[in-house]
């Protein structure tokens, strides 16, 4: 029987970071966000598994509101896109913006 040995999945803790310092790609608001990783089971999402660091996205989090007191919080992008909130084809839009973002403030660069 044919096997195809599975691959370690990507893991970049200043990857992570550098996309956590971004403002949200969604929203533009800067401060808030987090690293979301992008993509379900075609993409390597399975059982408390996330995708690879490769497929992250600078998205927002939880944070205070605009609209005062009445609405002390909103539930941020990243909650929105993972709860259906935001179309989730917008995902690979993203994590494009996302990667422009870092080479322009060269947060990332290519070795060679």
């Amino acid at each position: 029987m044919w096997s195809n040995p599975k691959q370690p999945i990507f893991r970049s803790e200043p990857l992570r970071r550098a996309v956590a310092s971004l403002h949200c790609v969604c929203c533009g608001i800067h401060g808030w966000t987090q690293c979301a990783h992008i993509g379900g089971l075609k993409e390597g999402k399975g059982r408390s598994l996330k995708v690879s660091d490769s497929r992250v996205a600078a998205l927002c989090g939880p944070h205070p509101s605009p609209m005062g007191p009445a609405y002390p919080y909103v539930p941020g992008c990243h909650a929105d896109l993972d709860q259906g909130r935001i179309d989730s084809a917008r995902g690979p839009e993203f994590v494009a913006e996302t990667y422009v973002l870092l080479m322009e403030q060269r947060k990332l660069r290519v070795a060679g």
